[in-house]
């Protein structure tokens, strides 16, 4: 345990060392520096996919980490790739504040390697909407194992989750936009159906939810039947205003939708 708090605290060490010469000096991962980086990340990688007993503080301060590095030193380089297909298994972690970390961390990563990102979407997606539900209640139905708990029963911790994973969804459509139209449904049932996501209860949920709606009108090009389905419901259920918020079009077929749900 001393040695993995040790290592973890090495790389903080070489992440904030790096991050104060870049202050005075632009540092690009290039050819040369790439061998070294990627093995820095790789080490910080173990430590967050190791199994076991492991100390969260350690695991979460690994996690920080890379995305510290992420966020301060964008590159090419694969390791970021490697990096995302690995930590995208671990999102449904029995401690909310790994997850929430590892949600956030997914989003930074993809942020960097774009569509890069595509063969791990489906997972990505799949596992983000698995622990949102697990924390907030869904009110169509979708998930049968989905939480019964109300927003005013979810703990900080469980909050954080699902900022985190709003957050990595705005990512998502903000850099994947064009490839999001399979998990539009999903997305919608979040933002638009959620109590937490839509009512206003928890002003920054509510806020990231919002612009993530604004984000679906102009970074995903769809015209699907499917999405009548969706409307409908969030119009049956009241909710149907939130979406339109500010523009009053809907994603794709704006006119045709909304003269048929209002």
């Amino acid at each position: 345990m001393a040695r993995g708090n040790s290592l973890v605290q090495k790389n903080q060490r070489k992440a904030r060392k790096l991050k104060h010469i870049s202050g005075t000096t632009a540092i690009k991962v290039d050819k040369s520096s790439g061998p070294y980086f990627s093995k820095l990340c790789l080490k910080i990688l173990e430590l967050i996919d190791k199994d076991g007993d492991s100390d969260t503080s350690v695991k979460i301060a690994a996690i920080s980490s890379l995305e510290t590095l992420a966020k301060e030193y964008p590159s090419d380089n694969p390791v970021y790739s490697n990096c995302l297909a690995t930590i995208i298994d671990q999102i449904g972690s029995d401690e909310a504040a790994v997850s929430s970390a590892l949600i956030h961390t997914v989003g930074s990563l993809i942020n960097v390697v774009g569509s890069k990102a595509l063969p791990q979407l489906p997972l990505i997606m799949k596992n983000i909407m698995l622990i949102s539900h697990q924390i907030s209640c869904c009110p169509s139905g979708n998930y049968a194992h989905g939480s019964t708990r109300t927003a005013a029963e979810l703990s900080n911790q469980d909050i954080a989750v699902l900022l985190s994973a709003l957050t990595t969804i705005e990512v998502i459509v903000e850099k994947l936009g064009e490839f999001v139209n399979p998990y539009l449904k999903e997305i919608l049932d979040l933002v638009v159906l959620h109590p937490e996501c839509s009512t206003q209860m928890l002003p920054k949920l509510d806020a990231k939810a919002a612009h993530v709606r604004d984000l679906l009108t102009v970074k995903v090009p769809v015209c699907s039947i499917e999405i009548y389905s969706v409307l409908f419901f969030c119009h049956m259920m009241k909710h149907m205003c939130l979406f339109f918020l500010g523009s009053h079009q809907v994603i794709g077929c704006r006119s045709g939708l909304s003269s048929h749900l209002y």
